[in-house]
C-alpha cells in the first residue's frame, strides 16, 4: 500500500513540473511587464509634478475655480491617477454621495492595482520552490543507478527554477513597493482635494439658508 501511494505521489509530482516551470515562464513575462508599467506610470507623474503642485498650491488657498482651471487646462493630466481622480471628484459637482463614491472608487482602484503583484510575490518562490524539489526524485535515482547525465540535468532544474522563482517576487515586490507609494500618496492627495470641495459645498448651502 505504501509503495503504491509513494508512486502515485511521484507520479502527481513529475506531471506537474512543467506546468511549474510554464507558471513560472509566465510569472517572470508578468513581472517584467509590471516593472515597466510601473517605470511607465512614474515617468507620467514626473512629466505633472509641476501640475500637481499648482493644483495643490490653489487647493490650500481654497481657490477651487483656479485648481480646476489648472487640472483641465493641463496636457497630459488623465496620464496621472491623482490628476485624473481629481477630475472625476470636480465632475461630481455639489453631488456629496457622487464625490465620495468617486474617492472611495479610487482608493479601491489603487490598491486593485497592486493585486497581481501581491499574487507573484507569493506564488513566485511557491512555484520557485516547486521546481526545485520535483526534479530531486529523478536526481537521485540517476546518482543512485550512476548515471551523470541525469542527475546534472535535473540539478539544473532545480537550481533553475529557484532563481526564476526568486527573481519573480524581487520584480513583483520592487514594483508593488513604488505602487503602494504611489497609491498612498494620491490617496491623501484625493482626500485632502474632497476635503476642501465638501467644505465649499458647506459654505455654498449655509449662504444658501436664508
Amino acid at each position: 500500500m505504501t509503495n503504491n501511494l509513494a508512486s502515485l505521489f511521484f507520479i502527481v509530482s513529475d506531471s506537474l513540473l512543467w506546468p511549474v516551470m510554464l507558471g513560472l515562464t509566465a510569472g517572470l513575462a508578468l513581472a517584467i511587464w509590471r516593472c515597466g508599467a510601473t517605470a511607465r506610470e512614474a515617468f507620467d507623474r514626473f512629466r505633472v509634478r509641476k501640475v500637481r503642485a499648482q493644483v495643490y498650491d490653489a487647493l490650500r488657498n481654497r481657490d477651487l475655480a483656479q485648481a480646476e482651471t489648472v487640472l483641465r487646462g493641463a496636457p497630459g493630466a488623465s496620464a496621472d491617477s491623482a490628476l485624473a481622480t481629481l477630475v472625476e471628484l470636480f465632475d461630481a459637482g455639489d453631488d456629496v454621495a457622487l464625490l465620495e463614491n468617486a474617492l472611495a472608487t479610487a482608493r479601491n482602484r489603487g490598491a486593485e492595482r497592486s493585486t497581481t503583484l501581491r499574487v507573484l510575490m507569493k506564488l513566485g518562490p511557491a512555484f520557485g520552490l516547486m521546481g526545485t524539489l520535483i526534479p530531486l526524485g529523478p536526481a537521485l535515482v540517476g546518482l543512485a543507478t550512476g548515471d551523470l547525465e541525469t542527475l546534472a540535468h535535473n540539478l539544473m532544474i532545480a537550481f533553475s527554477t529557484t532563481v526564476v522563482g526568486l527573481t519573480v517576487s524581487s520584480l513583483a515586490f520592487l514594483a508593488a513597493t513604488f505602487r503602494k507609494r504611489f497609491a498612498t500618496r494620491d490617496a491623501i492627495f484625493a482626500t485632502f482635494a474632497a476635503s476642501r470641495i465638501l467644505d465649499a459645498i458647506d459654505a455654498k448651502n449655509e449662504e444658501a439658508q436664508p
